[in-house]
């Protein structure tokens, strides 16, 4: 069931990405190097990437075990001015994930497609995204 809103087209699609892009909106150039990656060329791929990526998230041994130390806490995910990936816990921890880890490419596929979704976006913490299980 898709909406007036929604272009169905990728062609639509891709040219609201270009748009994006040659307007320099923030993310969008790494929004497209993500979307080109993953093969994704629709909005409604990209919110099955989008689920796709979490479940791979979730599974994955460093995010999960950050996870298992952290119980009843609320996970964040965001990028550092450096432009590494980071998850917070609400009890204040952080987690570093090293730049070319398989975790660290998950975590920032994920925050890019929720930004550009604006889906589990944290209204108390900005950049954030939520990480919910």
């Amino acid at each position: 069931a898709s909406s007036d809103a929604i272009p169905a087209d990728s062609k639509a699609f891709q040219g609201m990405l270009s748009e994006a892009c040659e307007r320099k909106v923030a993310g969008a150039s790494e929004l497209s190097t993500v979307l080109d990656r993953l093969g994704v060329t629709t909005l409604e791929e990209v919110s099955e990437a989008r689920e796709r990526l979490k479940i791979d998230l979730l599974a994955n041994p460093e995010v999960a075990a950050f996870r298992a130390q952290n119980p009843d806490t609320d996970i964040y995910a965001s990028r550092s001015p450096e432009g590494s990936v980071l998850l917070h816990s609400s009890n204040g921890k952080t987690l570093s994930l090293g730049e070319d880890t398989s975790a660290a490419t998950l975590l920032g596929d994920y925050l890019a497609l929720s930004t550009f979704l604006g889906k589990d976006i944290s209204p108390d913490r900005p950049g954030e995204v939520l990480l919910k299980t």
